[in-house]
C-alpha cells in the first residue's frame, strides 16, 4: 500500500548501523507526518489510526532531551530540524550547561594540584581562592558561550557527508562541544541492529550467508524455530 511506503523507508533509514542514526529521529518523524498527509486524504481506518499513532508518539518529540541534543549536535541539521523555537532555545541551554560542566571538571582537577606556599602566603589562601574562582568562572562562561556561538554559525554540512568525520576534523576548534557530540551521536536511533545480531534469523543468515541461497532462507528459519 502506498500509505505504508514512507514507513518502510523511515524504518530502513533509522535502522542503519553504519552511520549516525539518532539525530535523524526528529526530522524523519516530521517528514513521515508530512509525506503521509500528502499521499492521501481518504479518511480510512488505517489512515486514521496511523495519524493518531503519529500524533501520540511524535507530538512532544522536540522535548526529548536525548533526541534534541543529538539533532542539534549533528552538523548537517543543527537548528534546521526543529519546528518549535522554544525547543531550540532549551536545547542550546542544555548544550551550554554540559559544556560548563566539562569546564568545571577541568578546573577542579587543576585545583587539586599541590602547591608550595610559605606560611605567610597560606594566610591568604581563602581570599586567593575566591578571586581565582571568580576569575575562572568569568573566563569559562565566556569561552563556553563563544564556542557555542561559533559552532551554531558554521554552515551546515551536506546531508550525505559523515557528521562523525566532520567532528573528527574540527574537534580542535570545538573541544568542549566535540566531547558532548561524541556522547550523543554514538547512540543508535533504534535497537533493530542489536536485535538482528542476537536473533535466530540474524545468526543463521550471518553464519551461512556465503552459501545459503535466498530461496532456502525461509525454510531454514522455519526448521530452526520449530525443531
Amino acid at each position: 500500500m502506498a500509505i505504508l511506503k514512507p514507513f518502510e523507508a523511515t524504518t530502513k533509514e533509522i535502522s542503519a548501523d553504519k552511520h549516525v542514526s539518532i539525530s535523524k529521529v526528529i526530522p524523519l518523524a516530521k517528514s513521515l507526518q508530512h509525506l503521509t498527509g500528502a499521499i492521501t486524504k481518504k479518511d480510512t481506518p488505517l489512515v486514521s489510526n496511523l495519524s493518531y499513532q503519529m500524533r501520540r508518539h511524535f507530538t512532544n518529540i522536540e522535548s526529548a532531551r536525548m533526541l534534541v541534543m543529538s539533532t542539534l549536535l549533528d552538523p548537517w541539521m543543527k537548528k534546521l530540524a526543529f519546528s518549535d523555537s522554544a525547543a531550540v532555545r532549551q536545547a542550546e541551554q542544555w548544550v551550554v550547561q554540559e559544556m560548563s560542566r566539562h569546564v568545571q571538571t577541568n578546573d577542579s582537577n587543576e585545583d587539586r594540584q599541590p602547591s608550595n606556599t610559605t606560611e605567610a602566603a597560606g594566610l591568604w589562601d581563602l581570599f586567593d581562592s575566591v578571586v581565582k574562582q571568580s576569575t575562572s568562572q568569568g573566563a569559562s562562561t565566556s569561552n563556553v558561550t563563544l564556542e557555542a556561538r561559533k559552532y551554531f554559525k558554521e554552515p551546515v554540512l551536506a546531508r550525505l557527508q559523515d557528521p562523525l568525520l566532520w567532528w573528527k576534523e574540527n574537534e580542535q576548534y570545538y573541544e568542549l562541544i566535540a566531547k558532548i557530540a561524541k556522547k550523543y551521536l554514538c547512540i543508535p536511533g533504534t535497537s533493530v541492529p542489536a536485535e538482528r545480531v542476537f536473533s535466530k534469523a540474524g545468526e543463521l543468515v550471518s553464519m551461512r550467508y556465503n552459501w545459503l541461497k535466498p530461496k532456502n532462507v525461509n525454510m531454514f528459519l522455519f526448521l530452526n524455530k520449530n525443531i
